[in-house]
Parts: structure tokens; C-alpha cells; sequence
């Protein structure tokens, strides 16, 4: 969803110039921006709020837009944006019977909680250079939420001459900052649209001549402005060749180790021939990439019954590995042939029952995704063995 994010954000951000003729394109490029991901919605919502700003407020824009433009134009790209949104919202919106809301089974943060709060300014330093705090440590929250601060500083005194993406760059953030605090910290995809936010705003810059709307509002010093320009240059340079290097080790490792294990381990149950076994998957959530490349059910106990992909809804209910063991020795006791189990974890088995005999079979332990690496064990009951 990131890839698709930044695709559609930097095109936007090529054809920014076509709005003095036609919404259109970028009403389009809008529509598919918001869904492609709920970050991708936020960002798409911002953006479309930054045209309607420029729409409103800038007079010579909207007098040359209605000289160039199609009579149902306007009429037309307002129409696709609103259809995206609630197309959107739409498919986001969980259905009544998931008990964790999208997956997310902490609810909205409607207090005041200091390391939270330093936590989520620490996702917009994360998303610039690549580096998340450790939220334990009080002095990396705070000395990585200054440094993000910092940015966030000379990025606005270097856009002050530019309203209108000076607008976007605070919406952009606000929304998003928001939505990290309050719901979901998220994972490096998801707090990266922080750094699509900044480019775009700054990449928008270069559409606009110097406005001294903001400036004129306070007593700025000439060698101020050199200041900001030297040190948000160094920083932007910084950002910049973080991000390239980042892209590169991150590249690199991914043709060494793959994402997930899931792939290596349905080729080595195929190979042996394990594929009809009657199998025992947990944890449910993550044993849909297996389920998919064997094209078969597997028999979770979180449903405690076959299934495929994971539905968050009423009758799932996440279990203990005991637990697994314990619906394991019913499943054996049930059987009309005795027949030995195969179970696949996605984490190692750290627990035993003395009446069932579990042997080791192999470890799939290349990935990068702690929780997509599976371990594969015969398990049998010892009382017929």
C-alpha cells in the first residue's frame, strides 16, 4: 500500500501544473490515492482539501482555470473525489460483527499520555531517517522527537513564502499525526506516508512564485532566511541520502531474506508429501499465506475448525499453546484411524504434554516478519505409539 501511496502521491505531484486547464487527472490520480490504503485516504483527503484552499482563496488561479477549462469540468473532478471517498470509507469500514474494529483491538486514545504522545511524534522522525526510538527509553523518545521537531520547524519557515503548500504540509501532518496518536502507531508503511507528506509539500513548493502573505504578519531578518535555507538544505540532503541508503540495504536484504517464510515452507511440505496430512495451523492470522500456496483448509484453533483466511469476528478466540495441544489431543482422541498431526506454529513450541508425543520435523526461520516464520512438528498420541 506504500508503493501505491508514493506512486500516486509523486504523479499528483508531476501533473500538478494540468489544474490551470482540467481537475480531471488529478481528481483521478485522488480517487485512486484514497484506495489504496487508509493512509493513502488521509493524504488524498488533504490534498483535495490543498485544491479546494487554492480554489477558494486564489483568485487569478480560478479566473485562468474557467477560462481554459470544460464547462462540466469542475462539476465532473468534484464528483470522482467524493465518489472515492465514500467508495472508500466504505470498504474500510469494518463490518458490525468484527470485534476488533479493523484489526486493532485498542480502541481510540482520548487522553493525555506523554511517552504515547513522544512515541507518535517519534513515527514522523522514524519516517524521515528511518530510525524508530525505542519507546522504553524516555531519552531516545525525547531526543528523537526534538530532532523531528526540528524538521518539522525549518520545513515550515522554508515553505512560509508558499501558502498553499505551507496549508497541505500542516494538514497533511496534523491528519495523519492524529490518527497515529489516537488509533494506530502503525509500522514503517504506514508512518511513511509522514515522508510522502513532506515531499509532496515541498515538491508542490516549486509550482508557486514567493507570496510575502505570511511574512508580512511578523518581522523577519534577511540572514534568518539564509539560516533556514543552509540548515533545511543539509537536512533535506540528509533525509534524502537516508532514504537512498535505506533503499538500498533494504533492497539488498530482500534478495537474501525473504519477507516470509511462507513460500520456502509450502515448498518443503509439497516436496514431502505432507500436503494431504491433516494439519493444525496457529496462529490462524498468519497461516493464510501457507493456506494459499497449498490451495487447502487447514484446522485452526482459533475457530476450532477448518478455515483458510481469518475473519476478527464472533466464535474466533486466540489461544495459548497449551491450548493448541490440548484441541490437538481431542483431535486424536476423535479420529476413526489413528493418524499422527501435523502442527505448523508461527512460533516455537515452548510447551509439553506428557501424553502426546511430539517430534521435531524442520524450522523455517529466513524471513524477515518475526511472526511469518513456522515450525513444523509430528505430533502423535503416545498412548497408541
Amino acid at each position: 500500500n506504500y508503493a501505491f501511496s508514493m506512486l500516486f502521491v509523486f504523479t499528483f505531484c508531476t501533473i500538478f501544473s494540468s489544474r490551470k486547464k482540467t481537475y480531471a487527472y488529478l481528481a483521478i490520480l485522488l480517487a485512486l490515492l484514497a484506495n489504496s490504503s487508509a493512509y493513502g485516504l488521509l493524504i488524498s483527503f488533504s490534498l483535495s482539501l490543498t485544491l479546494l484552499a487554492e480554489f477558494c482563496f486564489d483568485s487569478k488561479h480560478r479566473q485562468q482555470y474557467f477560462s481554459q477549462s470544460q464547462k462540466h469540468d469542475l462539476f465532473l473532478s468534484i464528483s470522482i473525489i467524493i465518489f472515492s471517498f465514500i467508495l472508500s470509507i466504505y470498504i474500510l469500514t469494518p463490518p458490525i460483527d468484527s470485534y476488533l474494529h479493523g484489526g486493532l483491538n485498542n480502541g481510540w486514545i482520548v487522553k493525555l499520555d506523554m511517552r504515547h504522545f513522544l512515541r507518535s511524534i517519534g513515527r514522523i522522525f522514524g519516517s524521515y531517517l528511518l530510525i524508530i526510538p525505542a519507546h522504553k527509553r524516555w531519552i531516545d523518545l525525547i531526543v528523537c522527537a526534538l530532532i523531528a521537531l526540528f524538521v518539522i520547524v525549518l520545513t515550515l519557515l522554508k515553505l512560509s513564502k508558499k501558502p498553499i503548500p505551507i496549508f497541505f504540509y500542516i494538514l497533511g501532518n496534523c491528519v495523519i499525526f492524529a490518527f497515529t496518536y489516537l488509533r494506530f502507531l502503525g509500522m514503517p508503511r504506514h508512518f511513511g506516508h509522514l515522508y510522502l507528506v513532506f515531499i509532496a509539500a515541498l515538491w508542490l513548493g516549486s509550482y508557486y512564485q514567493d507570496s510575502p502573505l505570511l511574512l508580512n504578519k511578523f518581522y523577519v531578518r534577511p540572514n534568518s532566511i539564509a539560516f533556514v535555507n543552509k540548515w533545511h538544505n543539509i537536512t533535506l540532503m540528509l533525509i534524502l541520502y537516508t532514504q537512498f541508503f535505506g533503499g538500498i540495504y533494504s533492497f539488498s536484504r530482500d534478495l537474501i531474506i525473504p519477507f516470509s517464510a511462507s513460500r520456502e515452507t509450502a515448498q518443503y511440505i509439497q516436496k514431502s508429501g505432507l500436503s494431504n496430512e491433516f494439519i493444525v495451523a496457529s496462529r490462524d492470522a498468519n497461516m493464510a499465506p501457507l493456506s494459499g500456496y497449498l490451495h487447502r483448509k487447514f484446522y485452526y484453533p482459533q475457530l476450532q475448525k477448518m478455515g483458510s483466511f481469518t475473519l476478527f469476528k464472533k466464535g474466533r478466540k486466540d489461544v495459548e499453546q497449551d491450548e493448541v495441544l490440548s484441541q490437538i489431543n481431542s483431535l486424536l482422541k476423535n479420529q476413526d484411524e489413528q493418524k499422527k498431526i501435523l502442527l505448523i506454529l508461527n512460533k516455537k513450541l515452548n510447551v509439553k504434554r506428557n501424553d502426546l508425543k511430539i517430534v521435531p520435523i524442520k524450522d523455517f526461520e529466513r524471513s524477515w516478519v518475526d511472526d511469518e516464520r513456522y515450525y513444523l512438528y509430528w505430533v502423535d498420541d503416545i498412548k497408541f505409539r
